[in-house]
């Protein structure tokens, strides 16, 4: 047999057995990326420790830091767990100033509220010191195991977004569930749970009336553009409010609103592009196909290098 045609069978035989390496792209896009400001994975952790840090990978550099105690990692839910009790017990601080979102906004995260819903306890809180500035939180509503956004302008509490589904929205059954938030100027507020549209309603200022129920989206305000100082995940700028007793897997959020087709695809899918989830290789660029293919080739190679020595037709 020629040298080509131990090439061309020996390559061929090496390109069938790289080909059983290489995955196939999933059907489903990744989660949506545009406008991205951070993204908090917590399915990964090495330490829940006081002053462990945690990454922020949207690429933007807005990295949090394990704060007091009590948080844990959960190997088997795969989430941070936060535990609950007075104002600053356990918490995320995190880096950055969270200042302008005139285009819009989206609050995304997994979680679970845990067996004791405290009032008022949050999911996030962006703001100053001591509240009541300019804040922008999410978390329960008082203790109506409904979730609600709330925003403050120049000292003065505007309005609070809140589902409307009588007190069946934060169950305590520990579930995990996927929420959505979603704020423009056209059609105002909207909160999704696993992909589904929830209705909502407004509750004013004066904390007394309600809108009416509406079932695609409410009329609200975006945040203010200011300089926020105090943000926190699990822990609320008001010092009578306490943390958040529950577990989270992951944290984003947009400096726009997705739209109910973007909503339903990140509901759907939790990897960014390019990235695994066991945070992998592919971050970095890195081509597992592409080195595959060039060590069949070299096997090939060294194969028909030792066969030819050792040959004597």
């Amino acid at each position: 047999m020629s040298l080509f045609k131990r090439f061309s069978k020996a390559l061929a035989m090496s390109l069938s057995v790289v080909c059983m390496f290489i995955s196939t792209p999933n059907a489903a896009s990744a989660y949506d990326t545009n406008g991205l400001m951070f993204y908090y994975d917590f399915t990964e952790l090495t330490s829940a420790a006081d002053n462990a840090s945690l990454a922020d990978f949207s690429g933007n550099h807005r990295n949090g830091t394990i704060k007091g105690t009590g948080l844990t990692y959960n190997p088997v839910t795969r989430s941070l767990t936060f535990p609950g009790g007075s104002n600053g017990t356990g918490y995320v601080e995190l880096s950055g100033a969270f200042s302008t979102f005139t285009s819009g906004l989206t609050i995304e995260f997994e979680g679970e509220f845990g067996n004791n819903l405290s009032e008022w306890e949050r999911i996030f809180d962006f703001g100053v010191p001591g509240g009541a500035a300019e804040d922008f939180w999410v978390g329960q509503m008082a203790d109506s195991h409904e979730l609600a956004l709330e925003t403050w302008i120049g000292g003065v509490n505007q309005v609070r977004c809140h589902t409307a589904t009588d007190g069946s929205a934060l169950d305590n059954s520990r579930t995990f569930s996927k929420w959505l938030i979603t704020v423009d100027r056209t059609s105002g507020c909207r909160i999704y749970k696993d992909g589904v549209e929830l209705q909502t309603q407004i509750k004013n200022g004066d904390y007394t009336s309600d809108t009416a129920v509406q079932a695609h989206g409410s009329a609200y305000p975006l945040p203010a553009v200011s300089t926020r100082t105090a943000n926190f995940v699990g822990r609320s700028n008001w010092e009578d409010d306490g943390d958040f007793e529950g577990s989270i897997r992951y944290l984003r959020l947009y400096n726009r609103a997705l739209t109910p087709n973007q909503v339903l695809d990140n509901a759907t899918n939790n990897e960014p592009t390019g990235r695994t989830s066991s945070g992998g290789l592919a971050a970095t660029g890195f081509d597992a196909s592409v080195y595959l293919l060039a060590a069949g080739v070299l096997v090939t190679v060294g194969v028909l290098l030792g066969r030819r020595k050792g040959s004597k037709s």
